[in-house]
């Protein structure tokens, strides 16, 4: 970290010029007992280390377990249900699945490819769930309706379907 830091004085560079924003470090490891690690400096400022990290809107805990980013977008994404559920009176069905695919579907869609691991079908059937909410939304239907049949109304795929083309 020194080297880098004469380095950057040389070429007249900084490295985090906004005071507001510390540098962070989260450390990667699914170990019960993690190793224990030296704190690192960097331009005289202590480095800190978090649990998490959001980087590129994707949230990284140490353990890669994405419980927290699939925590946020699950809540984003139910916000965007509610809107749904508020405007179904005054909006074509049409308009309905618009909001949906503008304001729900891309915080399901975001970063699944990462995070959903081929046999871990809690991330996928949360997903769907929520995809399933928005379509009752959508439609006025009550909860027991088909799945297949409303995203087929809709045009809509299973969420299972697009995450597994994509890993092919």
């Amino acid at each position: 970290m020194q080297k880098i830091s004469v380095w950057a004085h040389q070429w007249k560079m900084s490295f985090n010029p906004d005071p507001s924003k510390q540098a962070v470090e989260v450390y990667f490891t699914k170990r019960l007992n993690p190793p224990v690690v030296p704190r690192l400096i960097f331009n005289d400022t202590p480095i800190e280390v978090q649990d998490h990290q959001k980087h590129l809107g994707l949230i990284l805990d140490k353990k890669l377990a994405f419980d927290i980013h699939l925590s946020e977008k699950l809540l984003k994404a139910r916000r965007g249900i509610g809107l749904i559920n508020k405007l179904r009176q005054f909006l074509p069905r049409d308009s309905l699945v618009t909001i949906y695919k503008a304001h729900v579907r891309p915080h399901l869609d975001y970063g699944d490819i990462i995070y959903d691991c081929p046999g871990n079908a809690t991330f996928t059937e949360k997903l769907e769930k929520i995809q399933y909410d928005a379509c009752l939304a959508i439609t006025g239907c009550f909860r027991g309706t088909s799945r297949e049949k409303l995203y087929l109304e809709l045009g809509l795929e299973s969420l299972a379907d697009k995450i597994g083309r994509a890993h092919v």
